[in-house]
């Protein structure tokens, strides 16, 4: 509980409007806010626009994985997943330049994330495509 105070002040920049905080920032702030207030579902939803705004945001990803868990809702899950499945799928089929087979740094806990929402909200063969795919690529950035 010693962090309570530090994320209680922190929280308190959530409508910080200036200019020092990018628009993913504050809905980061939100959403800590709604978590400190027992607001779970809003949070989520503080999520889910961070992910609109920032496909790539693993942390978020994770947020909203860990927050439908919470509530035990599957298909947020599942939405939040789907939502940026794309954009880390591109990345992963891009590769980095000059270096054959070869993703961006961080694929494999997007697409470990992925896989988790998937799974949560019943897609499970998908699911296990993608954690295998994660863990063949990278075992420890993966989470395994």
């Amino acid at each position: 509980i010693q962090m309570m105070p530090m994320a209680q002040h922190a929280a308190s920049f959530r409508d910080c409007d200036d200019g020092t905080l990018s628009p993913r920032e504050q809905h980061h702030l939100k959403a800590l806010d709604h978590l400190l207030n027992d607001e779970h579902r809003q949070a989520f939803e503080c999520y889910q626009k961070i992910l609109q705004l920032c496909p790539g945001d693993a942390l978020a990803l994770s947020l909203a994985l860990d927050v439908s868990s919470t509530l035990s809702d599957g298909a947020a899950a599942l939405r939040a997943a789907t939502s940026v499945a794309s954009y880390w799928n591109e990345r992963g089929r891009r590769g980095l330049p000059g270096v054959t087979n070869a993703v961006q740094p961080g694929h494999s806990i997007g697409t470990a994330l992925i896989a988790v929402g998937y799974a949560a909200g019943g897609r499970y063969v998908e699911a296990e495509r993608l954690a295998d795919e994660a863990l063949t690529r990278d075992d420890a950035g993966a989470g395994g």
